[in-house]
């Protein structure tokens, strides 16, 4: 629910996709660099003081979607963010400052705080007449653009916010700078793009892993299709040679890669209008069984139903009495009607 409340300032990044499209239009001043702000463990060091006087001053939004009262909604947040424990060495403790690593509203919190900080820097930066071309932040990931004898100046501004959270620069070298997972490099006016991975030498998903196919298949198409999206046209051969090299080195067949790509770079070219027009797919996720989940995907795509696999407990997900059964629910929200698919259901009622 607190997630309603960010995202909606003009500095917010949502995607790589989005940075890219928005960075390519940008023409570069004279005398102006490129360079990125980070903090130094953001999570760990939140303030969460401040966190709760943040939601309040928005409480206004958040009442449309929920009848909670104000005190009760705080204690629910109290309880998440300041019970938060960790085990080491066979001893528990419990962590006394920042948010719990791993919890979904950990980055929404951090998200919360960054916005305040960068509020009151922007406004610090304005007074002292400090113009930045460009500034936009993924998290805690900042990217700006402005005068070179500005950066230190501006980097004390964020600085003096908050005296827990510390940031680092990092400036352009060469006229090149890396962000996300794009290097970025100033080019007379313009800023060309390409798609930098960030586990270029790493480990992706193993073609001979026990997953699913589709799985396999999917991290392809991801990895392609950041590789042309992310990339100026005069250099995607060499984003392409980049991911058929990851592939390979996580044993997957040259033909399926070779298939891949030409497909990919195809729907790219030739089918995007297309895209946009069609109607949303509907999609679900249920518990993955070899051989057994396969066969629900082809009863699903019957109903242009796309299935999506996640991993399960077997003793969960299966009746033991009888491993070829496999329940799933699937609820449409817009008419509430359940599909019975693959065995037995026993309709129970609603609750409210």
């Amino acid at each position: 629910m607190l997630g309603k409340l960010v995202g909606k300032t003009p500095y917010h990044v949502r995607n790589s996709f989005d940075f890219a499209g928005e960075i390519s239009h940008v023409v570069v001043p004279e005398g102006h660099i490129m360079y990125s702000l980070d903090v130094v463990s953001l999570y760990t060091n939140v303030p969460v003081e401040k966190v709760y006087d943040l939601v309040e001053g928005k409480w206004g939004e958040l009442q449309e979607h929920t009848t909670i009262p104000w005190e009760i909604f705080k204690q629910a947040m109290k309880t998440v963010l300041e019970a938060s424990f960790f085990q080491y060495d066979g001893k528990f403790y419990a962590q006394t400052t920042g948010v719990p690593m791993g919890s979904p509203l950990s980055p929404v919190i951090a998200n919360l705080i960054m916005e305040k900080v960068e509020q009151e820097a922007m406004t610090k930066l304005e007074q002292k007449h400090i113009p930045l071309t460009v500034y936009r932040r993924y998290v805690d990931d900042c990217f700006l653009m402005g005068r070179k004898e500005d950066v230190e100046k501006v980097v004390e501004h964020f600085n003096a916010i908050d005296e827990k959270l510390r940031f680092t620069v990092e400036e352009e070298t060469n006229g090149s700078l890396r962000f996300l997972d794009l290097t970025l490099t100033r080019n007379e006016e313009r800023i060309q793009k390409v798609w930098f991975p960030k586990q270029k030498d790493g480990r992706y998903l193993d073609y001979n892993s026990e997953s699913p196919h589709t799985h396999k298949v999917n991290t392809m198409i991801a990895l392609v299709d950041r590789a042309l999206k992310l990339t100026d046209v005069e250099r995607r051969q060499e984003s392409i040679g980049t991911v058929k090299s990851i592939l390979r080195n996580n044993n997957y067949p040259e033909n399926l890669i070779q298939r891949t790509v030409r497909d990919r770079v195809h729907r790219l070219y030739n089918t995007l209008e297309r895209e946009c027009n069609e109607e949303p797919k509907k999609y679900v996720s249920i518990p993955y069984v070899p051989g057994l989940s396969e066969k629900v995907s082809k009863t699903l795509k019957k109903h242009d139903i796309t299935a999506s696999f996640k991993p399960c407990d077997k003793a969960k997900c299966i009746n033991p009495l009888n491993r070829n059964s496999l329940v799933i629910v699937l609820r449409d929200f817009s008419e509430r009607v359940m599909a019975i698919i693959g065995g037995d259901y026993k309709n129970e009622p609603e609750t409210s």
